[in-house]
C-alpha cells in the first residue's frame, strides 16, 4: 500500500461522483493501513497465490501469514472480495497447493468468488530484448482441460469461479 494516501483520495473523489470503486491488492500491507484504504472501495480484487509461507515469500517478498489474516479480516468486514489465482506451472498450480488455496477460503464465511488466472509468457520477449533471463519460463503452458478440472475443483466446493481466458 505504497500510495495509500492517494488511494483513498481517489477513491473518495470516485465514490463522490457515485463512480463504483475497485480495488486490486496483494494484501501483503498492515491492516491499518489496509483497512483505511478499503472503506473507499466497493470491491476488492485481491490476488492469493499460497498459503505456504517458504512459497508465498519466494514469490512475492511477503509472509503468508499477513496476508492471509488481511483475507480473513477482510471477510470478517464482509467486504466483497473476489480472489484472484494465478495459475503458475508448477508452483501454484500443484494438488498440494490447490488443496491448501481451497481448505483456506473454505474457512471463511463471505468471499466466496474465485477468479482462475492462467499463466502466460507475455512478458518473456521483453525479458529477452533486455538481454535478461526470464524468471518464470515453463516448458509448457496449461491445456484447456487442464484448467477447466482446476474450475472444476474450485466449483464443487461451492465457489463461484471463473476461468479468465486461456492465456491471461
Amino acid at each position: 500500500m505504497e500510495q495509500a494516501s492517494f488511494s483513498i483520495d481517489i477513491a473518495r473523489r470516485a465514490q463522490n461522483e457515485r463512480i463504483h470503486t475497485v480495488m486490486e491488492t496483494s494484501a501483503a500491507a498492515s491492516w491499518n493501513v489496509l483497512k483505511e484504504v478499503l472503506a473507499y472501495f466497493d470491491l476488492v480484487l485481491c490476488d492469493l497465490k499460497a498459503i505456504d509461507d517458504e512459497l508465498t515469500r519466494r514469490f512475492t517478498g511477503s509472509p503468508a501469514a499477513d496476508v492471509l489474516e488481511n483475507i480473513c479480516r477482510m471477510d470478517e468486514m464482509e467486504k466483497p472480495v473476489i480472489i484472484r489465482i494465478p495459475l503458475i506451472p508448477q508452483i501454484t498450480d500443484t494438488p498440494q497447493n490447490l488443496r491448501d488455496l481451497i481448505r483456506f477460503l473454505d474457512n471463511l464465511s463471505h468471499i466466496r468468488k474465485v477468479d482462475l488466472l492462467p499463466y502466460h509468457d507475455l512478458g518473456s520477449e521483453k525479458y529477452f530484448r533486455l538481454n535478461r533471463d526470464y524468471p518464470l519460463s515453463v516448458t509448457a503452458l496449461h491445456t484447456t482441460e487442464f484448467l477447466q478440472e482446476i474450475e472444476l475443483l474450485f466449483s464443487s466446493h461451492g465457489f463461484e469461479t471463473t476461468l479468465r481466458g486461456d492465456r491471461i
